[in-house]
């Protein structure tokens, strides 16, 4: 640099400014590494949850290898699934977030405190290892959700006492949640499509309870499950005036697993197709209130879509470390074109992180701010991949490369909990109800 004098070793030899950039890149990057563990979040988070990041990491590095296995296997072979969960309720990680009085660990003064911080925590570093990973563990939790928003303290140790004192014995009996159906998919996750939407699943009442009858698709963990809350339309109503929740237990007659999709990515998860035939589910299986689930159903999503952006973030956190580590091992620590390419994805990542945090602290959720975390969070993360695999070259896109296992992960997440149109969508369903925007509130 012209003017200037030569930077200095600590020795006091001069040293050439393209050695110090070099120098202090790889300081840069080696305190990314450093840092995105207990040293970044230590400032951020308290003790019991840096100890519930480093448990929920260890857990998931230990089962990366199931993980690759199941990348490989048969869409109808579960049995890595199954090993992982089985593991999951040893380690106590499938009752962590179920509330004390229905047989879990967590309190109601932990929510109102964090929100929902400590589940994004648990996805997010099982996104680290594999999106599917989280979507295994995280939808048992989706499942469980519909009971635990209804309030209903006699209902939740009703329906999920029994799982929890199973899952203690290390038998991984999880809850599902079946909302899309062959006709009916991410439209009936925003509320104008929901109006219009062909809604197969019914509900009839009948002496002591109801009758269901339908089919659900792409139901994850719906093969594994032990319980499953079901929304389906009660009769005489059609459409989602009619909505209604029924916990429906996966062994009653009638209840069948159709088949197991055989997906692109994600395939730890697997995602199954549900049909019930004339199952009569109990009064005391009803979730809520007789054709109030519409809010149900909206609330939940509300809650769960910032994690999505979060376990997806956990992905390209890894995808980032990986490609720092490939430019140092092939000659391009000190490039400066790679330097502003990997500036642009930390910055990114960072600025979603930042966005899916604030939306997971706000207690009840706001639906704007948490689709804007989803679809924010996910078309970064899918973004950060994609151009990973462009400096990375032909080998990311081997087979069985952890970049490449983990692009076809992501993109599924681009996909369910609605579609990243609809949750665009949702930002300004406010908006055609003639109510303000909530989201500059708390931002």
């Amino acid at each position: 640099m012209p003017g200037c004098p030569r930077p200095r070793r600590p020795g006091g030899s001069e040293m050439t400014w393209e050695a110090l950039s070099a120098r202090l890149a790889a300081r840069l990057f080696a305190r990314f590494e450093g840092n995105r563990g207990a040293a970044a979040s230590a400032a951020l988070f308290p003790p019991a949850l840096e100890r519930l990041r480093s448990t929920v990491a260890r857990f998931a590095a230990d089962v990366e290898p199931l993980v690759a296995a199941a990348d490989r296997a048969t869409a109808d072979d579960s049995q890595y699934a199954r090993e992982v969960l089985v593991r999951a309720a040893q380690a106590g990680l499938l009752t962590r977030f179920l509330p004390r009085w229905a047989g879990g660990e967590a309190s109601v003064t932990a929510l109102q405190r964090r929100g929902s911080v400590p589940i994004l925590m648990f996805v997010e570093e099982l996104g680290a290892v594999s999106p599917g990973l989280a979507t295994l563990l995280g939808a048992h939790y989706l499942g469980a959700m519909p009971i635990l928003l209804s309030f209903d303290v006699a209902a939740m140790r009703r329906l999920l006492r029994p799982l929890c004192e199973r899952l203690h014995a290390g038998d991984p009996a999880i809850c599902a949640f079946a909302i899309t159906e062959p006709e009916a998919g991410s439209d009936v996750e925003d509320a104008m499509g929901a109006q219009q939407a062909r809604l197969c699943t019914r509900a009839r009442r009948c002496p002591g309870g109801y009758v269901l009858s339908g089919r659900k698709v792409f139901i994850s963990g719906g093969n594994l499950a032990a319980l499953t809350t079901v929304f389906a339309t009660l009769e005489p109503q059609h459409g989602i005036e009619g909505w209604t929740c029924f916990a429906v237990r996966m062994d009653t007659p009638g209840v069948q697993v159709v088949r197991v999709e055989d997906k692109m990515g994600q395939r730890i998860s697997p995602a199954a197709e549900l049909c019930f035939e004339e199952v009569f589910v109990p009064e005391e299986c009803r979730v809520g209130p007789e054709r109030r689930s519409w809010e149900l159903n909206r609330v939940t999503l509300d809650l769960s879509r910032p994690l999505v952006g979060g376990l997806a973030l956990g992905a390209a956190r890894t995808v980032i470390g990986d490609v720092l580590a490939w430019a140092e091992r092939n000659g391009l620590g000190a490039d400066r074109l790679f330097h502003h390419a990997a500036a642009r994805w930390i910055g990114a990542y960072a600025a979603a992180h930042a966005l899916v945090v604030r939306a997971c602290r706000v207690v009840p959720p706001l639906p704007d701010l948490s689709a804007m975390a989803k679809f924010v969070a996910t078309d970064t993360a899918m973004r950060i991949v994609s151009e990973a695999m462009e400096w990375i070259g032909l080998e990311a896109t081997v087979v069985g490369s952890r970049i490449e296992r983990l692009y076809r992960d992501l993109r599924l997440t681009q996909i369910y909990e609605g579609t990243n149109e609809i949750n665009r969508l949702a930002v300004f369903e406010r908006v055609e109800h003639g109510q303000p925007l909530s989201w500059p509130r708390f931002l």
